[in-house]
Protein backbone atom coordinates (compact mmCIF):
# COMPACT_ATOMS: atom_id res chain seq x y z
CA UNK A 1 0.00 0.00 0.00
CA UNK A 2 0.80 3.83 0.02
CA UNK A 3 1.14 5.52 2.75
CA UNK A 4 1.82 9.75 3.06
CA UNK A 5 4.81 10.70 5.19
CA UNK A 6 3.89 14.25 5.64
CA UNK A 7 3.19 17.75 3.47
CA UNK A 8 4.05 21.26 3.96
CA UNK A 9 2.58 24.23 2.32
CA UNK A 10 5.11 26.58 0.20
CA UNK A 11 3.96 29.67 -0.63
CA UNK A 12 6.51 30.72 -3.81
CA UNK A 13 5.90 34.10 -6.10
CA UNK A 14 5.59 34.01 -9.59
CA UNK A 15 8.93 32.55 -10.44
CA UNK A 16 10.16 29.21 -10.64
CA UNK A 17 11.90 27.66 -7.06
CA UNK A 18 13.40 24.86 -5.71
CA UNK A 19 14.32 23.51 -2.38
CA UNK A 20 16.76 21.03 -1.34
CA UNK A 21 15.40 18.35 0.93
CA UNK A 22 16.45 14.80 2.40
CA UNK A 23 14.09 12.20 4.28
CA UNK A 24 14.92 10.19 6.52
CA UNK A 25 12.91 7.55 8.64
CA UNK A 26 13.85 6.49 11.93
CA UNK A 27 11.83 3.91 14.13
CA UNK A 28 9.59 5.58 17.15
CA UNK A 29 10.62 3.02 19.88
CA UNK A 30 14.69 2.90 19.67
CA UNK A 31 15.53 6.51 17.17
CA UNK A 32 17.26 3.97 14.79
CA UNK A 33 17.34 5.25 11.11
CA UNK A 34 15.41 3.11 9.31
CA UNK A 35 15.77 4.46 5.74
CA UNK A 36 17.44 7.27 4.06
CA UNK A 37 17.62 9.04 0.81
CA UNK A 38 20.21 11.39 -0.26
CA UNK A 39 19.43 15.45 -0.77
CA UNK A 40 17.53 16.49 -3.54
CA UNK A 41 16.26 19.35 -5.15
CA UNK A 42 12.59 19.54 -5.60
CA UNK A 43 11.30 22.17 -7.96
CA UNK A 44 8.29 24.06 -6.84
CA UNK A 45 5.91 26.23 -8.88
CA UNK A 46 3.32 28.50 -7.98
CA UNK A 47 -0.51 26.33 -7.56
CA UNK A 48 1.17 22.88 -8.62
CA UNK A 49 1.59 19.88 -6.09
CA UNK A 50 4.84 18.11 -6.08
CA UNK A 51 5.14 14.88 -4.47
CA UNK A 52 8.19 12.70 -3.28
CA UNK A 53 7.10 8.89 -3.84
CA UNK A 54 9.50 5.62 -3.04
CA UNK A 55 9.74 2.58 -1.03
CA UNK A 56 11.24 4.06 1.92
CA UNK A 57 10.43 0.83 4.15
CA UNK A 58 11.33 -1.72 2.00
CA UNK A 59 15.21 -0.96 1.29
CA UNK A 60 17.68 0.15 3.76
CA UNK A 61 19.36 3.30 4.88
CA UNK A 62 20.90 4.16 1.62
CA UNK A 63 19.46 4.48 -1.86
CA UNK A 64 18.89 7.77 -3.75
CA UNK A 65 16.41 10.02 -5.29
CA UNK A 66 15.98 11.31 -8.73
CA UNK A 67 14.26 14.07 -10.16
CA UNK A 68 12.17 13.39 -13.39
CA UNK A 69 12.75 17.38 -14.61
CA UNK A 70 10.07 17.38 -17.36
CA UNK A 71 7.25 19.29 -15.86
CA UNK A 72 3.62 18.19 -17.31
CA UNK A 73 1.36 20.15 -15.02
CA UNK A 74 2.89 18.55 -11.73
CA UNK A 75 6.43 17.55 -10.65
CA UNK A 76 6.30 13.78 -9.42
CA UNK A 77 10.07 12.87 -8.01
CA UNK A 78 10.21 8.85 -8.39
CA UNK A 79 12.71 7.23 -5.87
CA UNK A 80 14.41 4.38 -6.88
Amino acid sequence: GVAGLGFDYVFVNHNDASVQLSIDIYERATNRRMSSSNVVTAPLRRNHVTEIKGRFFTTDAQGGVGVNPGFNGEYNVEIK
